[in-house]
């Protein structure tokens, strides 16, 4: 497994089917994407997405799979991110664009510190539900 579930960075490439982020684009890379149409995700509830829960459970990103081999063996994914290099190859749904303005120390709080924190309580101030 290539571990790294935090991170911040510029778009280098972008794959086939991707018109909503440019090269050059700074991007958060979070760890709960949401697929859009699963029960949770459409019952409001996108960061109990069944989808990523499996998918990270198995080691792969939310589209299927995995985006990283060494020769003919795939390396499983931490959290579909794995960011501990220096090139990260990631599903569309965990890219989320930042304005070019946000420092990247402060960008790269975002993917697991802030998200974790505010996601612990839900928007009306009622305990967030925990599987």
């Amino acid at each position: 497994m290539a571990l790294g579930h935090e991170a911040v960075g510029i778009v280098v490439e972008v794959g086939n089917g991707v018109g909503d982020i440019s090269v050059g684009d700074h991007v958060v890379l979070t760890f709960v994407p949401s697929c859009g149409i699963c029960a949770e995700c459409n019952s409001g509830s996108p960061t109990f997405c069944s989808g990523v829960a499996v998918a990270n459970g198995e080691g792969r990103t939310l589209s299927g799979g995995s985006r990283l081999h060494d020769g003919g063996t795939d390396i499983h994914h931490q959290l579909g991110v794995s960011a501990f290099s220096q090139y990260a190859v990631v599903d569309r749904g965990s890219t989320v664009v930042i304005d070019d303005d946000i420092p990247m120390e402060v960008g790269a709080m975002l993917g697991c510190g802030v998200l974790t924190g505010v996601g612990s309580r839900s928007s009306d101030s009622t305990p967030a539900r925990v599987r």
